[in-house]
């Protein structure tokens, strides 16, 4: 998926110059305040690897600078409700969450507005959970605390993931599956970084769902190969990732991606509701 070239940071509307048939439409906003310095093509290609890493499609793309005080002068963010409002689009990218709403009032307008019309927000940067209703989806859970990260393939990464997770749990109030959770997040990104995440320009993707009673984690990374047990000794000091995550996790299992290539390989965490 491409996105065609964007000469200035002011103009309107790009459309997508090859749409998918099959994946969910979504309006692209990219905004940011005026005072910081951002590589518009560098942000586009983490838009880029986010719409893909979801399986969505661009409906349109809307660029703009603006300070977090214009929240309500933003042409191009008026722009974006409307193609929701519309039924063009049924969800909303955006790079940055705090370039949505600013504060608690408006977060609740916008939590409003998204389920008056059945939209949801992703977001590709911050730490923010993602507002309102995920993709609905059959083999995903569907919960009330969902976040999603893209990481490079480093061992860097792993720290990242760590205390991705531990934001999530923290915020849909669950501290007592922290340390269990963070564990196993750490293990399946080592995995995914050292195993299926080979090549510059690979990804991996960690996304969180805190539902009613439990917890689930997914680790994206673009290889087919499924993970594989290791046979270990004690005095092993690595190859535990598996055998740890099907010693602390509910349950846990792994499928393909579609589109292909690549799957996600995920666990779940029980806690009182």
């Amino acid at each position: 998926m491409a996105f065609p070239a964007v000469p200035s940071p002011h103009d309107s509307i790009r459309t997508d110059a090859a749409p998918l048939a099959s994946a969910t439409p979504v309006a692209v906003y990219v905004c940011w305040p005026k005072h910081r310095n951002v590589d518009v093509e560098r942000a586009l290609t983490r838009v880029r690897r986010h719409l893909q890493t979801h399986a969505f499609r661009a409906v349109g793309l809307w660029v703009e600078r603006a300070d977090v005080s214009e929240y309500a002068q933003r042409p191009r963010w008026a722009s974006v409700r409307c193609q929701v409002e519309s039924g063009a689009a049924r969800g909303i990218v955006s790079l940055w969450p705090v370039m949505l709403w600013w504060t608690p009032r408006q977060r609740d307008e916008l939590v409003r507005w998204l389920a008056a019309h059945g939209a949801f927000v992703s977001t590709v940067e911050g730490g923010l959970p993602t507002m309102g209703r995920p993709r609905p989806a059959s083999d995903r859970p569907l919960g009330r605390c969902t976040a999603s990260v893209t990481l490079a393939p480093l061992r860097s990464s792993v720290p990242v993931a760590r205390r991705f997770v531990t934001a999530c749990l923290v915020s849909a109030g669950h501290r007592e599956v922290i340390d269990a959770a963070a564990l196993l997040t750490s293990e399946l990104v080592a995995n995914a970084v050292d195993h299926g995440a080979n090549g510059g320009h690979a990804t991996v993707g960690v996304h969180v769902w805190c539902e009613a009673t439990r917890l689930h984690v997914e680790v994206r990374d673009p290889s087919d190969a499924p993970p594989r047990r290791r046979d270990v000794s004690e005095l092993d000091e690595q190859g535990r990732g598996l055998t740890l995550v099907d010693a602390l996790a509910t349950r846990w299992g792994y499928d393909p991606t579609s589109p292909g290539p690549g799957k996600r390989v995920w666990f779940e965490v029980a806690y009182a509701a």
